[in-house]
């Protein structure tokens, strides 16, 4: 087995992952020291270097989810991801995420809260690739949705496939979703889309009739083996 370890010779996907290590690294570090001089574990700091070292920390943590959201968009696109499919239930997996972003969910002023049946059963997928799907479609339906307004994470199944809906009906925060879908570097629906794509499902966003948007993933089990 060769392993390529020039960046220059290696093919686009593979040289993004080697790319991709050598930013971690760095940026680990700043990371790790910033989160040190944040805590004060040297001593403490004066202001206004306290409130520096904790911009310093999330401005690196933004850089390092960029870093990983290519990675994993270059070996998706090419149909080298890395995951595996397991059993697990989906509606637990979907109250994970939501419990793991409500906090940032609160601080915008919004409400993010679960709805579908709750016997759906486990289904043979890829955990990982649900987790940073459902994660990537919150995150992007927070940058859309107005103070005082709710978003909405359905699970049901159709047809034997999970489909999975990201809602903020009437909280569009006043952006034609049409025009734009997205804010920022449009990375996270990108990821979306080539792990539906790579997990034989599809991702479709249409506005609401009464304003807001919903973002729709389907996703097919893969077969028992």
């Amino acid at each position: 087995m060769t392993v390529t370890t020039d960046i220059r010779s290696a093919p686009a996907p593979e040289a993004l992952a080697l790319l991709g290590h050598e930013l971690r690294t760095p940026l680990n570090a700043l990371i790790g020291y910033a989160d040190a001089m944040r805590r004060q574990t040297f001593g403490p700091l004066p202001p206004p270097y306290d409130e520096q070292a904790a911009i310093i920390h999330g401005a690196a943590q933004h850089l390092l989810s960029l870093v990983n959201d290519m990675t994993d968009i270059a070996r998706a696109e090419a149909g080298v991801w890395s995951g595996a499919p397991e059993r697990f239930d989906p509606r637990v997996l979907a109250d994970e995420v939501v419990t793991l972003l409500n906090p940032r969910a609160l601080t915008a002023g919004v409400r993010l809260r679960t709805s579908g049946r709750d016997d759906l059963g486990d289904i043979l997928a890829d955990r990982r690739a649900m987790t940073q799907i459902l994660v990537n479609l919150i995150d992007n339906a927070l940058k859309f949705t107005a103070k005082g307004s709710e978003i909405r994470v359905d699970l049901a199944k159709e047809a034997g496939d999970l489909r999975l809906t990201v809602a903020n009906p009437g909280g569009c925060d006043g952006v034609p979703v049409a025009a734009s879908p997205v804010k920022g570097t449009g990375l996270g629906l990108r990821l979306v889309r080539a792990l539906c794509s790579e997990h034989g499902g599809s991702l479709t966003i249409a506005d609401l009739a009464e304003g807001g948007f919903m973002a729709t993933v389907r996703l097919a089990e893969y077969p028992e083996i």
